[in-house]
């Protein structure tokens, strides 16, 4: 719709990605010394600094005098009186970002990198709490100071599922990874007859299962491959070319595993699904900081950050045919097992969950039944609308112009209309499932559902979502008023026609940076010369076009919107509107002018954006600090919009998934809630039969590999060697 340059420099200034920002020669020693600090300082967090003269952080101390921060509040006061008290949460125990009492001193933390008034102030209090602060909460506090401190809005932190590829990965490849050994590797016989081995197996290639992409290669799952590699971002550069040891990994998809679920495990695994959840919570945490980039907003991006998140969920499930999921309720069994499969960096498993669980059995009553008070209260919010503020004044939340407001009591934020203290009630929900005591804060185990990075991996954390959150969300929004079609229409434009590329959805691969578990590799941050990753494959789709027709009484600045929604439900009936609305995801808004009379506008999905490893991030820094790479560029952001686009588009079958488009024309000035249209309820499905709205129906198709497996075997003349070529469609 616009053209390629003025679309980057829209999304460069929204999301303040790097490309808009340059450095000064004089800045750039001090800019990329203070990034390689961050990314130095999470190396092999897990372990401890180097007792010597090297370390970065030799003889830092941590500052108590309250004159070095813009704000000195009751936060930081307890953990100064906790870390005085010896009460600190113990390096060695697992560390849960949604369980109360962590939470508690992990804010605290963060607090005192985010008021320091000086770097080196901020700098003295990261180094000493990396030495003295238990490693999950450490990268926790840190991760939300470098997303909200003013001063490191260029900045970069590695992925977390690079930091802690525990909490992405299955144990099996962890334990992989933390065993490998170079001398080891190449002392491995590499002379095997692979292709004796396959012709007497080639009778159980009709069970293998097609995501074990490495089978059908000729390589096994136990054992490391070695390659060369420079990275994208260098690729040009001969003196950053790595050794590339790297193992495939597959998700928790073995047909003996627990239930149907396992089905989904492409999505709910997948590290950059779970990421972009960590990082839009660092983005718009609940607690209140002076002066951050939070607004009062957080409570709408929120709840449509929770219903993006259901749309997706959703549509994946009927893309492989699951029924409706189930509603949590406590006086029955849980009928959903789920088992991770991780073990956290301390060495301790995750909780499993077997079918049937019944939660009934278990105590905890004082977390239930806080959960209890302050869901009944939100939902006699949402059901009377009458709020009671502090000054005694009674403020009505059905006014259509206090959305945002019961929006922050939802989100349960700190500027929500009656903040609690530190009272989540999904946070609390969330201790509850995962079988945690109220007051519990030392020998926690790991759970999935404690921690932003792993809640999405479990199908109760879209139970609790959809079923208790978003329906006092929908508890709310039945008492305000539905959009007329006044509301919808925008006089002298007409949407004639559609028309839809074909959508095609396929796996690639993902290479996942494992070096921080080399235990061979604890040497210098800077003397690294090679590393070892993860090969996993992942869902994506072939750029696809959608060509609009759309007439204009009159030159006009416009925005268009295009959203998609399944066409059927889980019985294959026919979705009406009214039933669909939660389902529609907004694939992109676009700004454009149109011209009086007909416009032939054509859209492209954008490029999918790739994140760079921790070892590029490490090459590229290094390189620009000792003058071998010229850049004046900070390394490239990679902000939630990019990692959304990644998952817009289910992955559908081989048959073809029904889906439906709507594109809606609106003035381009026009200010419209988060959502819109479908942020309210839906009485007449005819009040969308509008000029500037049109409908588009589309099938979406998945390639699959699960066909002639045995010729591929017989036809790949590299057998035993990966195939780069195997994903190509």
């Amino acid at each position: 719709l616009y053209t390629m340059k003025l679309l980057i420099l829209l999304f460069c200034c929204i999301f303040a990605i790097s490309n808009c920002w340059q450095l000064e020669e004089a800045e750039k020693l001090d800019f990329f010394k203070k990034q390689k600090f961050l990314l130095e300082i999470v190396w092999h967090v897990q372990d401890a600094l180097p007792q010597n003269g090297t370390s970065i952080c030799h003889g830092a101390t941590f500052v108590r005098d309250a004159k070095k921060y813009k704000n000195f509040d009751d936060d930081m006061q307890r953990f100064l009186r906790d870390m005085e008290n010896h009460r600190l949460l113990p390096r060695m125990d697992f560390f849960g970002a949604l369980v109360q009492k962590h939470h508690k001193q992990a804010i605290g933390l963060y607090k005192f990198f985010y008021y320091a008034t000086a770097w080196t102030t901020f700098e003295k209090n990261v180094c000493w709490a990396r030495k003295n602060i238990n490693p999950g909460m450490f990268v926790y506090a840190l991760s939300l100071a470098v997303k909200q401190r003013q001063d490191c809005h260029h900045f970069s932190l590695p992925p977390m599922y690079e930091i802690f590829p525990q909490h992405f990965l299955n144990s099996q490849v962890i334990h992989r990874a933390l065993t490998f050994r170079k001398e080891q590797w190449e002392n491995v016989d590499e002379d095997l007859d692979a292709r004796r081995w396959i012709e007497e197996s080639v009778q159980f290639l009709s069970n293998w299962k097609p995501w074990q992409w490495w089978r059908v290669m000729g390589m096994s799952d136990e054992r490391f491959y070695m390659e060369l590699n420079s990275g994208y971002s260098l690729a040009q550069n001969k003196e950053f070319v790595m050794t590339r040891y790297w193992t495939p990994v597959d998700y928790t998809r073995n047909v003996y595993i627990l239930n149907s679920e396992t089905r989904l495990s492409y999505l709910l695994e997948d590290v950059e699904f779970n990421n972009m959840w960590y990082d839009f919570n660092l983005e718009y945490p609940t607690f209140h900081v002076e002066g951050s980039k939070s607004s009062t907003a957080l409570g709408s991006e929120w709840i449509y950050a929770i219903g993006r998140l259901m749309a997706i969920y959703k549509m994946a499930r009927l893309s492989e045919g699951l029924d409706v999921w189930e509603d949590i309720t406590l006086k029955y069994t849980i009928a959903t097992g789920y088992n991770p499969q991780l073990v956290s960096w301390n060495g301790q498993t995750f909780w499993q969950r077997y079918n049937n669980y019944e939660y009934g059995d278990y105590g905890f009553p004082k977390t239930i039944d806080l959960v209890f008070q302050l869901t009944n209260e939100i939902y006699r919010l949402a059901d009377t609308g009458l709020c009671m503020l502090e000054n005694g004044t009674i403020h009505d939340l059905h006014q259509p112009a206090a959305v945002v407001d019961f929006s922050n009591i939802l989100h349960d934020n700190h500027v929500a209309l009656t903040p609690q203290d530190n009272e989540t009630y999904w946070h609390y929900s969330f201790m509850y499932l995962a079988q945690i005591e109220f007051e519990q804060f030392n020998n926690v185990g790991p759970h999935v559902l404690v921690n932003f990075e792993t809640t999405l991996r479990d199908p109760l954390f879209y139970s609790l979502m959809q079923y208790k959150v978003l329906d006092m969300w929908r508890r709310y929004i039945r008492n305000l008023p539905a959009y007329a079609k006044r509301e919808l229409e925008m006089p002298g434009i007409k949407v004639q026609a559609a028309a839809v590329s074909p959508l095609v959805t396929y796996f690639d691969y993902k290479d996942i940076d494992l070096s921080n578990l080399w235990q061979e590799n604890l040497k210098s941050f800077d003397q690294r010369k090679d590393g070892i990753y993860a090969r996993q494959q992942h869902l994506t789709h072939k750029p696809y076009n959608f060509t609009l027709q759309i007439y204009a009484d009159n030159p006009v600045a416009v925005k268009i919107q295009i959203f998609i929604a399944p066409k059927y439900n889980e019985r294959h009936k026919l979705l009406t509107l009214r039933e669909n609305r939660e389902n529609f995801i907004l694939v992109d808004a676009v700004d454009y002018t149109l011209e009086t009379g007909n416009n032939a506008v054509i859209w492209h999905s954008p490029d999918l954006k790739r994140r760079w490893s921790y070892s590029e991030m490490r090459n590229y820094v290094e390189g620009v600090s000792q003058n071998r790479l010229d850049a004046s560029d900070a390394l490239p952001q990679f902000n939630l919009g990019d990692s959304f686009a990644h998952f817009v588009i289910p992955k559908g079958n081989e048959e073809g998934f029904s889906v439906q488009f709507m594109f809606m024309v609106t003035p381009a000035e026009q200010h419209n809630a988060r959502g819109y249209p479908f942020d309210r309820l839906i009485e007449n499905e005819y009040t969308f039969d509008v000029p500037n709205v049109h409908f588009k129906d589309a099938q979406i198709y998945h390639v699959g590999h699960s066909k002639n497996i045995e010729d591929y075997v017989r036809k790949y003349e590299k057998f035993g060697e990966f195939d780069y070529k195997y994903w190509d469609v």
